[in-house]
């Protein structure tokens, strides 16, 4: 089978450029008839990629064609690459050509050439792919497009070389932030202003090289610190997946090193992850480890920081008087380290759970108390949390234009500060207040806009969510 070798285009190409890429794309799906082909499409952000498939899956289906999504994501530990496809052909229409977009793949690939080697099991994912490419030619006789970041490119080239020689086209659909705004107003319904979420990706983007020169001259330590700032910009950004992975590295290094510092570190930013990712058991032993080793180390405030987070996670398992007490514990532990961010996170935390309990007053109280040391220390992510529990006090009360102007508030700083889960949460919120005005249209939209980003950034809700918007649907329908 023939493998050119296509040229790649800048990644902030014209809007004009990328239209003919995704045009050319649509070319190729209509040419491909009965016969396997491969190709790939480089994206740098997945809104937009699932908006161009979208987009693509519309225009193709007036020609009987019908693009089928395996999104890797959502079949987590189900089979090989060749599995996912075969399924995914299963899944044609009567009277359809099938193009199957595969997506997601990262979540079953783990590759950083900065980094001395990766996990045997999600090396084996592509190297089985490998292995298997001969039985694509059967298993899938139309269009394969699989969907890579630059890095997963790389990833793929290394460990699936044959079948990466494999592709007829590589179809370059990135974007620069500014264009990103530009296309995601119609599909989450506001542009998002993108400068803090740039410089998030900015910043992971000079860690990166800062990590490969500490990696080339041996400076262990330097590697280690830096790799747990990347870990822990890709948490500020909800990109759980590669945090969860940054944090496991770290985890190792400050094992070999013995330094139990960035062990009690390493061990609580995981689990937070692990605990984004819906993966509480997990979360909750690496949580409680790192929290005895700082006690056992007279460290106040890691210790104070991990209660933090054993509260938070107590709470998404309904341990609410858990909750109260570890947040309580830790804001005491806080005070008395000097670290006044992780008491008024407690704070926060606490008006959290009182607002779970239905005790609207005390919830209240606190929150316009943490509402206010934010905006004295200008911690705007400290504001938009305050404002979205305000919003709930409000909404609890009966006062719905109130708790959705807090609402709205509150997406404005998330979208400032670059925070696609709490912005999310905004918007979902928002659609819950439309609902109880009767204002179910505008609810259905706004909850289908909070779905595409609790997806984007892989939280555990999306799959709530999708189920209410199924459910409500089929309501509509029925009536």
């Amino acid at each position: 089978m023939p493998s050119p070798n296509p040229a790649r285009t800048n990644p902030a190409q014209t809007l004009a450029a990328r239209e003919r890429e995704l045009r050319g794309m649509e070319i190729f799906v209509g040419q491909v008839i009965g016969q396997f082909r491969l190709a790939l499409a480089l994206h740098n952000d997945p809104l937009v990629r699932d908006a161009r498939i979208q987009e693509l899956s519309s225009k193709l289906r007036a020609q009987s064609i019908q693009v089928i999504v395996a999104d890797l994501d959502l079949q987590a530990g189900a089979g090989t690459l060749l599995d996912q496809v075969k399924i995914a052909v299963s899944k044609t229409e009567p009277g359809f050509r099938p193009a199957i977009m595969l997506v997601n793949l990262e979540n079953k690939v783990a590759y950083n050439p900065e980094l001395p080697g990766n996990p045997s099991e999600e090396v084996d994912y592509l190297h089985t792919a490998n292995f298997h490419r001969e039985l694509f030619v059967a298993a899938c006789p139309c269009p394969l497009i699989i969907w890579v970041t630059e890095l997963l490119e790389l990833a793929f080239v290394k460990q699936a070389p044959d079948l990466w020689h494999w592709r007829s086209h590589v179809f370059d659909l990135r974007v620069s932030s500014s264009s990103m705004d530009e296309l995601l107003e119609d599909e989450v319904g506001q542009p998002q202003p993108g400068q803090s979420t740039n410089n998030l990706k900015q910043r992971i983007e000079k860690l990166l090289e800062e990590l490969v020169a500490y990696r080339e001259n041996g400076q262990d330590f330097e590697e280690m610190r830096t790799l747990s700032r990347i870990g822990s910009a890709r948490l500020e950004a909800g990109d759980f997946v590669l945090a969860r992975r940054d944090h496991q590295a770290v985890l190792q290094m400050a094992q070999r090193q013995q330094n139990p510092g960035w062990q009690i570190a390493a061990m609580g930013n995981l689990g937070s992850a692990l605990a984004e990712l819906g993966d509480f058991e997990q979360a909750e032993t690496l949580l409680e480890q790192s929290r005895k080793l700082a006690n056992a180390n007279g460290d106040l405030k890691s210790e104070a920081a991990a209660l933090t987070n054993l509260g938070v996670l107590s709470r998404r398992r309904g341990q609410l008087d858990q909750a109260l007490a570890f947040h309580q514990m830790s804001m005491e532990l806080a005070k008395m380290a000097g670290e006044h961010q992780i008491a008024a996170n407690a704070l926060m935390n606490l008006a959290n759970v009182h607002a779970d309990l239905n005790d609207m007053v005390t919830a209240s109280q606190l929150s316009a108390e943490r509402l206010k040391l934010a905006e004295e220390a200008g911690d705007l992510r400290g504001q938009a949390g305050a404002l979205g529990l305000l919003g709930v006090v409000y909404r609890q009360a009966g006062d719905l234009d109130k708790a959705l102007a807090l609402y709205e508030q509150q997406k404005a700083l998330a979208q400032k500060v670059g925070d696609r889960r709490m912005e999310a949460r905004a918007i979902w919120n928002s659609a819950v207040a439309l609902g109880v005005q009767n204002r179910q249209q505008e609810a259905l939209q706004r909850a289908k806009d909070a779905l595409k980003l609790f997806k984007a950034t892989h939280s555990p809700k999306a799959a709530d969510i999708e189920k209410f918007i199924s459910e409500v649907e089929q309501a509509s329908l029925a009536s």
